[in-house]
């Protein structure tokens, strides 16, 4: 497939009078194929190329191929760890995508939750928290449940680096019946989350809270036959009572 991109650059490259959706979807694809060898730099290059046939194309006008394109630049540069750049390009991406598409979209959870997501790793945690709540509200509205979760774990990530166990137990409490929903109510990653629970109980110096957690998810922990788990679990509350017995 890439020595077929790279022929078919070669022949456009020649011929540059030649300014196609084919041009450019060729460099939107080796673009891809770049980016998931993880040459961001390079990615790059190629979708800035396809973006400047597509303005020659559609001039001043708004299509949705510009808008995806922007998109993948973004997600390029986030890579690269350049999360204001990215946050540039999927700005622009997304206002021109919200006039093309003019209605509700569950599309619109990927570029609020990219642009929290690099607010997030700039330490803008205002702004971060802004958009990551809108991503999670689109993903609510459309019933997306795996990107509902992502949403939420983001934002418990948040409260974590702020040391505030009482925020990061409220959104666990709202990613439980979601994932119950999803895997089941014994599955072990239930088990684990019911943990972090505990664990974050603890730090609050709630140990009959904590107990009760912790012993839910040793349940689990024994029903899927996960000895080290429950051995864990046992140490776990044992730890808990002493507090609570001191």
């Amino acid at each position: 497939m890439q020595e077929y991109l790279q022929k078919k650059l070669q022949e456009y490259s020649s011929k540059p009078n030649q300014q196609d959706q084919s041009y450019y979807t060729t460099y939107n694809n080796f673009g891809f194929i770049l980016y998931n060898r993880q040459d961001y730099h390079q990615a790059i290059e190629n979708l800035r190329k396809s973006i400047e046939i597509q303005t020659i194309i559609y001039q001043k006008n708004l299509h949705l191929d510009l808008a995806i394109t922007q998109l993948n630049i973004a997600f390029c540069y986030t890579k690269l760890k350049e999360y204001q750049i990215a946050i540039e390009y999927c700005s622009k991406s997304y206002s021109d995508f919200q006039k093309i598409i003019q209605n509700d979209n569950p599309y619109s959870f990927h570029f609020e939750n990219l642009i929290g997501t690099c607010y997030y790793n700039l330490e803008d945690y205002s702004k971060a928290k802004q958009k990551l709540k809108i991503s999670q509200e689109i993903a609510e509205q459309f019933d997306l449940k795996n990107l509902q979760i992502l949403s939420l774990k983001i934002q418990s990530e948040f409260y974590i680096k702020k040391n505030d166990p009482f925020k990061v137990i409220q959104i666990y409490f709202d990613i439980l019946p979601l994932q119950e929903k999803q895997l089941g109510k014994y599955h072990t990653e239930i088990a684990d989350l019911k943990q972090n629970i505990a664990d974050n109980y603890f730090q609050l110096t709630l140990y009959d809270k904590a107990i009760i957690q912790a012993d839910q998810s040793y349940q689990i922990y024994l029903l899927n036959k996960n000895k080290v788990k429950q051995q864990q679990q046992e140490y776990f509350i044992i730890k808990c009572l002493s507090q609570i017995l001191c």
